[in-house]
């Protein structure tokens, strides 16, 4: 739990000289060299890139290295004022990464605060969605402040940068809203935590669902110290499981775990 924050991003060029495309942002290293190899194998990209992103504690900004990079890497310069650069997100998932928890926890800094949780709390809590949608000011200021730039070094216009959050933070919303209707989330408090890490582990994207259970559980609480007193409750729990769990199951319940705790 006080190792430095990782996330690794997959980035592909799909034709020659087309632009680098963001096509997967995972903490899990393994994945993201296998899949830059499998697209490579099935030609489904003329070049593939990995960084690592590592998270400077003090200036909180990534630090990015490269640890893979195949295929046609080089492109000629085009006669052009603008680099095309990809979308910063293009999909729900990808709001859960690292980053875009960073990056969500200082476009919202104020709402945030003002109602007692960190981005985690906001990203897997359907109640919490809900109550952002409401607060149109600080919803549509933060999607304006984060498209400006960013339509900036795409060569877009600002409004269609902000249709394109806004229709993102829409399917956001209405997948937790779904996911939590289907009762996809545990309760750590009635199942048990180790138990309900040992169930999801083996489903898709188990840290968003496991996450689900753990933003839950720290809902009754507004304080941060008791926030940090329950996060460390279900430390316990997965270290007093012992051998129940494999390693690979506690590993992921630390870093469901580690997220909230970072951001507090």
């Amino acid at each position: 739990m006080t190792q430095t924050p990782i996330h690794y991003e997959l980035f592909i060029r799909r034709k020659p000289g087309a632009p680098w495309t963001l096509a997967m942002a995972t903490e899990d290293r393994t994945v993201a060299l296998s899949t830059a190899e499998q697209l490579m194998e099935e030609k489904r990209a003329v070049a593939v890139k990995v960084t690592k992103e590592t998270l400077n504690e003090e200036s909180r900004s990534f630090r990015s290295s490269t640890i893979l990079a195949k295929g046609q890497l080089e492109v000629k310069a085009k006669k052009t004022k603008i680099v095309e650069q990809a979308a910063l997100c293009v999909s729900p998932s990808d709001l859960y990464s690292m980053h875009s928890r960073d990056r969500i926890g200082r476009l919202f800094e104020e709402w945030l605060n003002r109602i007692g949780i960190c981005p985690f709390e906001h990203l897997h809590r359907p109640d919490l969605a809900e109550q952002l949608e409401s607060a149109g000011m600080d919803m549509q200021g933060a999607i304006q402040k984060i498209s400006i730039p960013e339509a900036q070094s795409r060569g877009l216009s600002v409004h269609e940068v902000m249709r394109s959050f806004q229709a993102l933070s829409e399917r956001t919303f209405e997948r937790l809203r779904n996911d939590h209707k289907k009762g996809v989330f545990p309760d750590p408090t009635t199942e048990g935590f180790a138990e309900a890490t040992k169930r999801l582990s083996g489903l898709p994207d188990p840290a968003y669902l496991l996450g689900g259970g753990v933003a839950a559980y720290l809902a009754p609480v507004k304080n941060w110290g008791q926030k940090i007193g329950r996060l460390l409750d279900l430390a316990d729990k997965i270290t007093l499981a012992g051998e129940q769990l494999s390693e690979a199951q506690r590993a992921l319940a630390l870093r469901v775990i580690e997220q909230p705790l970072a951001e507090i």
